[in-house]
């Protein structure tokens, strides 16, 4: 445990060490630094407290199973970086930032699998970055940010499968965005806006994987591309005034776009066979257009309100339109 005015530093090491508790505190002004490594060693817990402006955090988990880690930052202008390697299984790690300006980021390198990243950000200009690379499955990541101007980003590499990224986000001007390359993948983003604008984007490249978007606030973006089979999207807005994009590009897939407010414009583009488009809106002046390229693919569209437009574009054959309006 450490408490000054002044910077300073702390290294841990455990080599093929097991069922240790590794506990460093500091609580300083500004630039301190604690870094831990695990070495082939498992059951440990480990945790770091830091109170400040630009404290560190470093933490490199290589060939070690079932460890704890926490993080835990209070101050500004924080960082914390997280690599998990060498295969390294079933692994939680929570980091924890308070306060402005703060950076947490986590890779998960060479088949390491069923870990779980949870990043909780409150305060303003908040960053956080995750990463299964490298044949890296069955992984959890979780984001959740309180506050104005942050951002999420989660990136699975290719030959990463069936991980799982959850972003959720209440505040004014948040931005999250998802590019996962894999079979089975999940992505949620869930935002809340106050005053401002919500930016939601998702592009997933592989089969069976989904992507879903639920925003809520008084602008809403939402953007979701997927390549490959049997992919699922879909997308929630409800505010004054909503875009969703939604592009497919294979066979099997499934688009959803569902908004409630004032004025609403939903695009959904898709190419390949076997496809089924849905939109459906409810508000004052509402705008749907649906392109579909190939065959035996099915459309959908609701509309409730009035000052509806609905444009549906089928090149092909064997397909099925249906089209609702209401007021």
């Amino acid at each position: 445990s450490q408490s000054a005015s002044d910077s300073s530093s702390a290294l841990t090491v455990l080599a093929g060490s097991d069922d240790n508790f590794v506990y460093t505190d500091q609580y300083l002004d500004d630039e301190s630094m604690s870094n831990t490594v695990l070495l082939n060693s498992d059951d440990n817990v480990v945790y770091t407290g830091q109170g400040g402006v630009s404290e560190y955090s470093g933490i490199l988990v290589a060939g070690s199973d079932m460890n704890l880690v926490t993080v835990i930052q209070y101050g500004e202008e924080n960082a914390s970086g997280l690599i998990i390697a060498g295969g390294s299984d079933m692994n939680d790690v929570y980091v924890e930032q308070s306060g402005m300006e703060n950076d947490a980021r986590a890779w998960i390198l060479g088949d390491s699998d069923m870990n779980s990243v949870t990043v909780l950000q409150s305060g303003d200009y908040n960053k956080s970055y995750t990463a299964p690379l490298a044949n890296s499955d069955s992984n959890t990541t979780k984001h959740n940010q309180t506050g104005d101007d942050n951002l999420a980003l989660t990136v699975i590499a290719p030959g990463s499968d069936k991980n799982r990224v959850r972003i959720r986000q209440a505040g004014e001007f948040s931005a999250a965005v998802t590019l996962q390359t894999g079979e089975k993948n999940r992505a949620v983003i869930v935002q809340r806006g106050m005053s401002d604008t919500s930016f939601g984007i998702i592009a997933q490249a592989g089969a069976s994987n989904e992507g879903e978007i639920d925003q809520q606030g008084p602008v809403n973006f939402a953007a979701i591309a997927q390549a490959g089979t049997d992919n699922t999207a879909s997308s929630t807005q409800e505010g004054a005034f909503n875009l969703a994009v939604t592009l497919q590009n294979g066979t099997g897939n499934d688009a959803a776009s569902e908004q409630m407010g004032t004025a609403n414009a939903s695009f959904i583009v898709q190419s390949g066979m076997s496809n089924e488009a849905d939109a459906s809106q409810d508000g004052t002046a509402n705008l749907s257009v649906i392109a579909q390229f190939g065959m035996d693919n099915l459309t959908s569209v609701s509309q409730m309100g009035q000052f509806h437009s609905s444009s549906v574009n089928i090149v092909g054959n064997s397909n099925a339109v249906t089209v609702s309006q209401m007021n």
